[in-house]
């Protein structure tokens, strides 16, 4: 048996694996990050749908995270979606309890994730 043949299909075959390992790596992490963000963003929502929530605490426990997950995140998207998920993340963060259309914003952002 010719053996620059054997390692050279022992090579490829591992280069094969590799490569689909790290597909499937980053995929998966890039899934946790917006399951993770849509996790915030739900409890938040959840945070104010409670019959006893003050709005104001509420906000302040929730808002200043959003550009946080919004940083780890914005690489996942390509580039003509990541214009638009930093503007809604910027709408989010800078939205104000007394706003009509505050629940909306929030979930909005959910939905572009």
């Amino acid at each position: 048996m010719d053996e620059w043949a054997l390692i050279v299909s022992f090579l490829s075959g591992g280069f094969v694996s590799t490569a689909t390992a790290h597909f499937l790596t980053v995929s998966r992490e890039r899934r946790d990050r917006k399951d993770a963000l849509c996790g915030h963003l739900g409890r938040w929502l959840g945070a104010l749908d409670q019959p006893q929530a003050d709005v104001q605490k509420v906000h302040a426990e929730f808002a200043p995270h959003v550009m946080g997950y919004c940083a780890r995140l914005k690489r996942d998207f390509f580039f003509f979606r990541r214009a638009e998920f930093m503007r809604v993340c910027e709408v989010v963060s800078m939205a104000q309890p007394t706003d009509d259309d505050y629940r909306a914003k929030i979930q909005k952002l959910i939905s572009f994730v």
